[in-house]
Formats: C-alpha cells, sequence, structure tokens
C-alpha cells in the first residue's frame, strides 16, 4: 500500500466526532463480553472504513411488525438483556443493513440453534434486505474446537462481506439507499442533516436534544438548535392541520405498575395491537393532580398508577364504544389536537448513551380506547413510518 494510499484510507482523516463515538461505542458498549469485544474490535480495525458507522449492540423489537418503529429503543421494559421481545445485534451497520454476531459455545446446543433461527427470522422482518455474518469463537456447528486460527480466518471472511455489501448498496442494488458514496457525518448536528436529507424515517437513528432542535425541522427555530422553552414540548405547524407530538414515555416498574413524571401528569405508553401499534395516553385525575402538587411540595412520592382509574360506568362506556378511524382530509382549525395528525417524537436513549428524541412516525388523532397495565387509555394509531419535512420556504 503506497503512503498516499494510507494517508487517505482508513480512518485518516476522520472526525473528533467520528473518534470519540467509536471509543464510546466499541468498548463501553461490550464491555464484560470478551469474544464479544475481541470480535468486534477485530472486525472495525481490519475494515478501518471512515464511511460506515458501526452501532453495538443495536436494539430490535422483535414484537413490532413495522421496520422501522422496530429499531427504536423506547426502553419500555425493565431487564436488556435479549428476550423473545428483544434482539440486540452484536455489530450492527445502519447504512448496509447488515449485521455481526458472535457465537460462543452455547449457541450450537439444539435449543439456541432454533432460538437464533427465530431471531434472525425476527431481525429480518424488521430490516428490510438484512444481512447477517455469525463468527463462530469456541466451537464450530459440529461442536470442534477452533483454533485462534480458525477464528482469524471467519473474521477475515466478516470484513470481505461487509466490503463487498458495501460496494452493493454504493451501486444501488437496494431500493432503500440511492447509488453514490456512502459517507458519516458526524459534522453536523443530527437535526441538521434531518433537514438535508428532507425526510424523518423511524429508526434512522438520530437523535433530537430537546424540543428546539425539533422545532428547527419545521421552520420554528431560530437557525441554530438551540433549547427552547422546557416546559412547551408540543406545538402546532404553520399552515398545516398536522401538529408536534412529544409525548414522554411512562416508567415500568417490576411489578408492572406505570408511573410518569412529566409536568402534566399524563402517562403515555406503547401499545402494541396485533401488526398495529398505538400510543396511548391516560390523563390524571383532579385528585391525583392536587397530590402530585403536595407531592412534590413535600419532596414525597406522587400517586401510583392506579389513581388514574376511571368511573365504573365510563369504563363500561369505553369498553362499548368502537373505535373511529379519523378522516383522511379533517376540517378544523389549526391547533385542534383532537382532530389533527400527531407527528411524534419519543423521549430516548442511543446506542452510545445520549438522551434525546427520536422520531416515531406519524399517529392519528384519538381513535379509541384500549386497556394496559389495568389503565384505560385513549390511542393513537400508527399511520406512517416516514414524513416528508417542509423546504424552506414552504412551511
Amino acid at each position: 500500500m503506497s503512503t498516499n494510499e494510507l494517508q487517505v484510507g482508513g480512518m485518516r482523516s476522520a472526525t473528533r466526532e467520528h473518534f470519540e463515538y467509536l471509543v464510546a461505542t466499541l468498548s463501553k458498549r461490550t464491555a464484560g463480553k470478551k469474544y464479544e469485544n475481541y470480535v468486534i474490535n477485530a472486525i472495525w480495525n481490519a475494515l478501518g472504513d471512515e464511511t460506515l458507522k458501526p452501532v453495538t449492540q443495536q436494539h430490535v423489537n422483535r414484537r413490532v411488525r413495522q421496520r422501522g418503529l422496530a429499531l427504536v429503543d423506547l426502553r419500555q421494559e425493565v431487564a436488556r438483556s435479549e428476550s423473545v421481545q428483544r434482539a440486540l445485534i452484536d455489530l450492527y451497520f445502519p447504512s448496509l443493513h447488515l449485521g455481526v454476531e458472535c457465537d460462543e459455545a452455547g449457541h450450537y446446543e439444539n435449543d439456541a440453534r432454533i432460538s437464533d433461527q427465530e431471531r434472525t427470522r425476527d431481525i429480518r422482518r424488521a430490516i428490510q434486505d438484512y444481512e447477517e455474518i455469525r463468527v463462530s469463537v469456541e466451537v464450530d456447528e459440529n461442536n470442534v474446537a477452533l483454533s485462534p486460527k480458525d477464528v482469524l480466518y471467519q473474521i477475515d471472511s466478516a470484513v470481505a462481506a461487509i466490503r463487498e455489501r458495501k460496494r452493493q448498496v454504493e451501486d444501488g442494488l437496494f431500493d432503500w439507499a440511492p447509488a453514490g458514496r456512502l459517507e458519516w457525518k458526524s459534522s453536523k448536528p443530527d437535526w441538521q442533516l434531518a433537514m438535508d436529507a428532507g425526510v424523518l424515517t423511524a429508526g434512522d437513528g438520530l437523535l433530537f436534544k430537546h424540543n428546539g432542535e425539533i422545532r428547527e425541522l419545521f421552520g420554528l427555530g431560530d437557525g441554530t438548535g438551540k433549547k427552547y422553552n422546557t416546559f412547551v414540548t408540543n406545538f402546532n405547524i404553520v399552515d398545516s392541520t398536522d401538529v408536534v407530538w412529544c409525548p414522554k414515555l411512562a416508567k415500568e416498574d417490576i411489578e408492572g405498575n406505570l408511573s410518569t413524571d412529566n409536568t402534566s401528569g399524563y402517562l403515555n405508553w406503547i401499545i402494541p395491537d396485533g401488526n398495529e401499534i398505538l400510543i396511548g395516553e391516560a390523563a390524571a385525575t383532579v385528585e391525583s393532580k392536587l397530590h402530585r402538587l403536595e407531592a412534590a411540595s413535600a419532596n414525597i412520592r406522587p400517586l401510583p398508577s392506579w389513581e388514574y382509574a376511571l368511573p365504573v360506568q365510563e369504563l363500561r362506556r369505553r369498553r362499548e364504544t368502537a373505535d373511529w378511524q379519523a378522516p383522511e382530509n379533517p376540517e378544523m382549525v389549526t391547533g385542534d389536537w383532537e382532530s389533527a395528525r400527531r407527528i411524534t417524537f419519543v423521549k430516548t436513549k442511543d446506542s452510545v448513551g445520549r438522551v434525546g428524541f427520536q422520531f416515531l412516525g406519524v399517529f392519528t388523532p384519538v381513535i379509541g380506547y384500549r386497556e394496559a397495565n389495568g389503565i384505560s387509555f385513549r390511542v393513537c394509531k400508527l399511520i406512517s413510518e416516514t414524513f416528508n419535512l417542509p423546504r424552506k420556504g414552504t412551511a
């Protein structure tokens, strides 16, 4: 390799943002997992491609049928380990729809093989054209011990497969990625990247630090992404019947009880219903709101979630009420939240621990009611995982 190639290739021209991200994702996210840590770092160091952004322990919600939404880590489950509800891809390249799994000896036991097959099936449903590479580190599929040379050969093969997949993506072989050179953009904040793209997509990995950055997307900021009023998260869009909704999801304890710490006392909860995704909202009772004020001043715990319970007559009415579909073109006064589509962002945490809001999708106005965790929620239904942002001058 020539001196010029060394200067241009690999990570030689990576930014500080690249470096800090890599330090976080290649160390902290694999801490305590010695084989996984070695394989992932060996692959990345051999790959050394500054155009590819790696993600370790990529969350995939196995229950969700919608592709993009399955990649948004809503952090509602208490456990962070894998389960029938979630998968965590050891090493994932979002721009390639490719994942690498590190298999220890336990993966080749009969039950584990079946579980791995089911897990891969769920991930492929969540990620279009998903390609999976598996690296065995202790024994092969016949339970024969592997030498270090065998493991290193698999790592070399994985690197070659990643490079080939990149070539295919850049050649335009997949409809989810335009042809052209890939680029890992880290010099701009995520809200500017979203505006450059002109579209929001659930699971795109973009994280908005606060409502000020979200307002920029709709032409309501000052151009700097400065934080807006902490207590005014939701807002109307100029010359649009849509509204922007930023619900803060409730917390769940080990006993399944929900609690909220948002200023209005609302419980917001994601409710999978068959192949549909709903967001439920339950308003606090007058009594619980008063108690929250007293609790805050006395520094004691607010009311538990069961205080959101409704009178028996109201619960019966809700259970007997059929869902209604929101009209396609509602005639409404701007700002009427009861009949507006909701462009929805939820507060979450990304793969390297950044806290902020992710785009979840476009939801209907309230269409009916559902009960979850013993609480009756008004619910909105997901209707789109993408939203085209207004161009400058057209908001």
